[in-house]
């Protein structure tokens, strides 16, 4: 969570640490390119909050910020010490709106895996769930919308992949 945040925060990415001891796990935190690209997009500004911006009563929070290209890089996080039950937030909020077409969708890529993990239609894209994140956890997903000529989604679908011409 803490370089999500970082990311979304377009603060200068520095280690202060020994480079040499850092874990496998550590390692690909630090150098993952999703999370990256958000942090270095030219056009993006720094995430803003919008849904649980009181810190004094939040249990969670949704920053966004919108990218080049027009999509929005998503993170939710988790501030509570112990695990959130699953949660809901609605995409216009975040500056999603899919037109009433048939073939427009919004895509929720997972920026930690670079998996697109769901499509949704103009009606059910309304909403975007988050599963149940652990304590202190995030989710960071790149919202797109775009026109979606109904290929196959598999465990290894990404973002690439589906932006890829017929």
């Amino acid at each position: 969570s803490h370089f999500a945040l970082w990311c979304f925060a377009k603060a200068p990415l520095l280690l202060g640490n020994d480079l040499r001891k850092m874990t496998q796990e550590q390692l690909e935190i630090v150098t993952n390119t999703n999370l990256i690209s958000v942090n270095q997009d030219p056009h993006a500004k720094q995430a803003s909050c919008f849904l649980g911006c009181d810190p004094n009563k939040a249990k969670w929070s949704v920053f966004a910020t919108r990218l080049t290209g027009g999509d929005v890089a998503v993170l939710v996080i988790n501030w509570m010490d112990s695990t959130s039950p699953s949660l809901t937030f609605p995409a216009h909020v975040v500056g999603v709106v899919p037109a009433q077409s048939k073939k427009q969708k919004v895509w929720v890529t997972d920026l930690w895996t670079n998996k697109v993990i769901a499509r949704y239609d103009f009606n059910s894209a309304k909403t975007i769930p988050v599963t149940p994140l652990a304590s202190h956890g995030c989710v960071a997903y790149r919202l797109s919308i775009v026109i979606d000529n109904n290929k196959d989604l598999t465990d290894s679908t990404t973002l690439q992949d589906l932006q890829q011409k017929d």
